[in-house]
């Protein structure tokens, strides 16, 4: 998946409900994300910037972490443990690249 797809996937985990036009908008009114490109609560999935944005990324890490942990010894649980690992290394790409697994873990289950 390319950086679009993703930050699509990261939108819809967070129940953005999403405005299909040309170019997709996503209404974030809802969520707390302070940035300019968001306008009136829309932003286009291109402008999007899960993958380099921790004021972005956060909410999604925040909503996972409130999640009931999933059971050992699944692609979930890893995901989740990863997750915090790389919020110890303070590191947004493999941060984001696990918060990407967890979600297409938790889709699939």
């Amino acid at each position: 998946m390319n950086i679009n797809e993703n930050n699509k996937l990261i939108a819809e985990f967070l129940n953005a409900p999403c405005c299909q036009t040309n170019s997709p908008q996503y209404d974030f009114s809802d969520i707390s994300i302070e940035d300019n490109v968001i306008y009136d609560g829309w932003v286009y999935l291109k402008h999007m910037k899960f993958h380099q944005s921790w004021d972005w990324l956060m909410p999604v890490v925040e909503k996972i972490m409130n999640m009931i942990k999933p059971e050992k010894e699944t692609d979930g649980w890893y995901a989740y443990y990863a997750i915090e690992n790389n919020l110890c290394l303070v590191d947004i790409e493999l941060t984001y690249r696990q918060v990407n697994e967890f979600i297409k873990w938790y889709n699939n289950k």
